[in-house]
């Protein structure tokens, strides 16, 4: 991976609890962190059955960036219109980057 490789930029999400429903849940919204400089790579789609048994179609992706210590599978990012979870972010001693292997969670979501 060379810097010239990183051709789009997102924006890192960070949740916050706003509060509680009236069941006890934690109501979470997600704030701008900082916007990051990487590469998106998709690693492939594959279809699963949801609570509702209706096939859902899951697009993952490997997102990689000079190198953050901030980053947690708690976080999301916002590549364009499309929202991506962060599933993991497997550690990287003494590397220039970072990666976060993401799944897409609604594509054109505001």
């Amino acid at each position: 991976m060379n810097l010239g490789d990183l051709n789009e930029t997102v924006v890192i999400l960070q949740p916050t609890v706003t509060g509680q429903s009236a069941t006890g849940e934690d109501l979470v919204t997600y704030e701008t962190l900082d916007s990051w400089q990487v590469n998106v790579q998709e690693l492939g789609g594959a279809e699963r059955l949801g609570a509702s048994d209706a096939p859902t179609s899951v697009i993952q992706y490997l997102v990689t960036g000079r190198t953050r210590s901030d980053l947690r599978p708690t976080m999301r990012l916002r590549r364009g219109a499309d929202l991506l979870e962060i599933a993991a972010v497997p550690p990287a001693p003494r590397s220039m980057w970072t990666q976060a292997k993401c799944v897409e969670v609604d594509r054109g979501a505001s």
